[in-house]
């Protein structure tokens, strides 16, 4: 299946999951109330970061190999917390700080590849 094509499956099968909790909602009588920013919020989230993020990353992967792309996976876990310090107020703490090592430190380690000597050991037959 291809990737938008499963994007979309995915955010249909999302929509009709989350219909019933939305119907229940408004029945207690809380409902969206639209304004330019929450359609524009909602229009970055649907379009920018779902669709055109998405098929950044699968261009990317596509183009570096699933190996070389997988650990940058991790660097979410880096932009999460210096995102939420920047516009949210979240405090720096000393576990964001290793946190952030270790996740750097692993990218480091997975990307810069095995040594020339390095022997490659082969599965056995079985």
């Amino acid at each position: 299946m291809r990737g938008l094509a499963l994007l979309a499956l995915v955010a249909a099968a999302s929509v009709m999951l989350l219909a019933p909790l939305y119907i229940v909602e408004m029945a207690m009588g809380k409902f969206l109330k639209p304004s330019g920013v929450s359609l524009m919020g909602i229009a970055y989230v649907g379009v920018v970061a779902s669709v055109l993020a998405y098929e950044a990353w699968n261009r990317g992967v596509a183009r570096v190999g699933p190996a070389r792309a997988g650990p940058f996976m991790y660097l979410m876990l880096v932009y999460t917390p210096l995102l939420a310090i920047v516009f949210i107020g979240e405090r720096l703490h000393f576990y964001h700080l290793i946190g952030c090592a270790l996740i750097l430190g692993g990218i480091y380690l997975t990307s810069r590849g095995r040594p020339a000597s390095a022997p490659v050991e082969e599965a056995p037959d079985l």
